[in-house]
């Protein structure tokens, strides 16, 4: 199988890695002993992130793939779901370049901001043969049965076709997500209209559309770890706690599992960096429990501070440096701050 990362840039080498930290990833996974053998296809800024970038990500062991034209040869047909916005729209269609640029090659994809405390190498030995959307998200991503990709295509072509229909169809077949959200991993939706990949792969794997092998497969493949996709939902899927948390040689420990790996996704990294700019400027509250999703006081301090940085202080890369270079997640990771109670000692 081949470990893969779709990407896509507007920007240079220097201002991508803030937002989307490969180098930071590769550097990280050297440091602990991993493999580094990614192919990164670029949808769109290839040309753009210069070369003295791109030979660093070569050095640490990533193979870099051009393939805007095949983006450009997008048919017409699907320019309908450009109107979810650009980031969308290219989570709908990369399924599509995977399937021509990589065909019958088993894949396990990773979003960009995927960190590992697992080596890739022997999460695709231990997932080999499986084909699954991580716990409803395709964030991770594992695809070994050859027609995981035509059925893909099939229903996104029937969904930008008519958008509002099949989104209204899916709809009436939402009845029992509830289940499937546990027993098949297909995630959850609240929107209607379908708006995202990750919306109608929901749909798909509800409705046994599309292949996805049953989760307790997958999980007791890796017994030996902590699996979530959203940290800040790590009781959804884990009952075992509460949990201690430590590091132990640069991976990170609940109890005595390794966390598999930590989805950098931007609630949490909000959440992380309304952390460190509480650290930073208001310490005298730092006792206190971290809200989530709360709208309150620190949320508004950390949006404005954000802006006034225009994102220097708090983007990605920033995040990560604090998190995994200069500190751990110790002082988030406890019953005092964490925002819900009982999940941490």
């Amino acid at each position: 199988m081949r470990n893969v990362i779709v990407a896509w840039s507007r920007v240079d080498g220097h201002s991508f890695e803030q937002q989307v930290p490969l180098k930071f990833i590769g550097t990280m996974n050297q440091r602990l002993g991993f493999e580094n053998k990614f192919d990164v296809l670029f949808l769109e800024g290839y040309t753009l992130l210069g070369e003295a970038y791109k030979n660093q990500l070569r050095e640490l062991g990533f193979e870099l793939h051009d393939c805007s034209t095949l983006f450009d040869s997008i048919p017409a047909h699907y320019n309908i779901l450009r109107s979810f916005g650009d980031f969308e729209f290219k989570c709908f269609v990369r399924w599509l370049i995977l399937e021509e640029y990589l065909p019958g090659e088993g894949i396990v994809h990773y979003d960009g901001d995927i960190l590992f405390n697992i080596n890739p190498k022997e999460f695709a030995r231990r997932v080999f043969g499986k084909t699954f959307v991580f716990q409803g998200c395709p964030a991770v991503t594992v695809i070994n049965n050859k027609e995981w990709f035509g059925m893909y295509r099939e229903h996104l072509d029937r969904f930008a076709s008519d958008v509002k229909g099949y989104s209204d169809e899916a709809w009436s077949m939402r009845e029992g997500w509830e289940s499937s959200l546990r027993t098949k991993w297909a995630g959850s939706r609240f929107r209607r209209i379908i708006s995202s990949d990750q919306d109608l792969l929901s749909h798909l794997i509800h409705t046994d559309q599309i292949p996805q092998d049953r989760p307790q497969s997958i999980v007791s493949s890796l017994t030996d770890y902590v699996l979530f996709e959203n940290p800040l939902c790590i009781h959804e899927t884990n009952f075992n706690g509460p949990f201690v948390y430590k590091r132990h040689h640069g991976i990170d420990y609940f109890n005595d599992r390794a966390v598999a790996f930590w989805h950098m996704q931007s609630d949490w990294v909000f959440y992380l960096s309304k952390f460190i700019m509480r650290l930073r400027y208001f310490p005298v509250i730092n006792s206190r429990r971290l809200q989530y999703n709360a709208h309150d006081f620190e949320d508004l301090i950390n949006r404005i501070l954000r802006k006034a940085s225009r994102g220097r202080l708090v983007n990605r890369l920033a995040v990560y440096d604090f998190f995994f270079n200069e500190h751990d997640f110790s002082g988030i990771f406890s019953d005092r701050v964490w925002w819900k109670a009982g999940v941490f000692v």
